[in-house]
């Protein structure tokens, strides 16, 4: 290691400190604790949204039954009332099919 690529790099950091920048520079422990965080939060919305995706599901096969206390307890859950099945058809729809409107 060069002694003045070294000293030169700390005097260019002395001079950013004094600039304004009074952030000082993160750990290796509190940047694996940001990430740790974000993954959490990752997890946590996926989970919710597999958790939506089953509502939705759960509503079209509801609707389709005629089950008018589980639709509505499916709907207070947060299932999407404008879910689609992959051929298109909402709850409403499948409801309509099935004879059950």
């Amino acid at each position: 290691v060069d002694p003045q690529t070294t000293a030169r790099d700390v005097a260019a950091r002395a001079r950013l400190n004094r600039r304004g920048s009074s952030l000082p520079e993160p750990s290796p422990c509190t940047v694996m604790r940001v990430i740790l965080w974000l993954l959490g939060l990752m997890a946590l919305l996926v989970a919710s949204a597999k958790d939506l995706v089953e509502l939705d599901w759960e509503l079209i096969n509801a609707a389709a039954e005629g089950n008018a206390s589980e639709v509505k307890r499916l709907i207070a859950a947060g299932a999407a009332v404008d879910g689609a099945t992959p051929d298109g058809e909402t709850p409403l729809h499948v409801a309509g099919i099935s004879g059950s409107v």
